[in-house]
């Protein structure tokens, strides 16, 4: 498969500009408002708080690397799990923006309207949420995987190193892509097999059948380190049919807009593209899914999502003025949205 055919050559357009001047206050004032919310506020929240104040006390740790990095830099600069907090947010919306950057760049959906659709979505997300106030190494290390698949499909090697290398260091669980990864050179309608084959694998137990299988056959203990690890929330263990609906649905959508032509001819690659890269990220799911904490395989592709619906939504035959308008409307109630969550309002 080759992504991103051609490349269009872009300048900081005056749109651009007035945007990221109006932007940079309301990214700074939701990074204030999570950095300063309530310890209720996501289930871990408390618990990062303690660890940060134990990396930052100099007490033996066992974290990956670079997050114990991070939060050392940090606690150099000012020794407060606040100031902490809004870091992390910064750090997750940076890779959502530079992913979304990668992409539109080589494209024509470097518009103004892209990135404020984006951090519309975003902002409206619950992975998002949940990536700058519970799983927060995780949450930091997914946009930095998005960023290093994307750099290898555009050729740009080292960077996808040097992005995968980050993702590493601030959560293992970005390991689980390896794998995968080689299947994005199918073909799209042979990778959305092996997606459709993995699904129906899952849900009839056929993969736990194989994982359980090979671990036995070659002496590994993987199977009973899937099954056996420990969900915090009932709801994280094993097969849940509506996680498995709403990860699906999602492939279903964007593959009935990609074979029924409903997106402009120009946007049709670019969104096939981005929708096998979804794919290759639910496998781990798929493969995985069967134990303890599935959603942590899960959120590799619920992560996505945000960046998904853009592509989506601007792969529509519709005008500039519409898709204008959409993005500035979805973009404010996204800053309402996660606002009010930050608050501990409706979380």
């Amino acid at each position: 498969m080759i992504f991103f055919h051609r490349r269009v050559a872009h300048k900081i357009s005056t749109d651009h500009l007035l945007l990221l001047l109006a932007l940079i206050p309301v990214v700074l004032f939701l990074a204030y408002s999570v950095s300063m919310r309530d310890y209720s506020v996501g289930t871990d929240t408390k618990t990062y708080s303690n660890i940060f104040y134990d990396i930052v006390g100099g007490s033996e740790v066992r974290y990956e690397a670079g997050f114990v990095l991070l939060v050392n830099i940090v606690g150099g600069i000012v020794s407060s799990d606040r100031f902490f907090f809004g870091i992390v947010f910064l750090i997750v919306l940076y890779g959502y923006i530079s992913s979304y950057r990668v992409v539109a760049k080589e494209t024509d959906l470097h518009v103004w309207y892209g990135y404020s659709l984006l951090l519309g979505l975003t902002l409206l997300s619950s992975w998002f949420l949940v990536s700058t106030t519970n799983s927060i190494r995780q949450g930091m290390a997914l946009p930095f995987l998005y960023l290093s698949i994307f750099s290898t499909l555009n050729g740009g090697y080292f960077r996808s190193i040097l992005f995968f290398a980050i993702s590493v260091s601030f959560h293992f669980s970005s390991l689980l892509i390896l794998p995968f990864i080689l299947l994005l050179l199918l073909p799209f309608n042979i990778l959305a097999f092996v997606y459709l084959l993995s699904s129906i694998l899952y849900f009839s137990g056929g993969s736990e059948f194989l994982v359980k299988y090979f671990s036995e056959l070659f002496d590994l203990p993987l199977y009973s380190f899937v099954k056996n690890n420990v969900a915090i929330l009932e709801k994280y263990y094993g097969f849940s049919l509506d996680q498995y609906i709403y990860t699906n649905f999602w492939f279903f959508v964007g593959y009935a807009l990609v074979i029924f032509d409903f997106v402009d001819s120009g946007k049709r690659k670019v969104l096939k593209d981005i929708l096998s890269v979804y794919m290759i990220l639910c496998l781990p799911y798929f493969s995985l899914g069967f134990g303890g904490v599935s959603n942590r395989y899960a959120m590799l592709a619920w992560a996505f999502v945000p960046l998904l619906q853009t592509f989506l939504i601007l792969s529509f035959s519709v005008s500039k003025r519409v898709k204008s308008f959409l993005s500035f409307l979805v973009l404010v109630m996204g800053v309402f949205f996660y606002f009010l969550k930050t608050r501990g309002i409706f979380y």
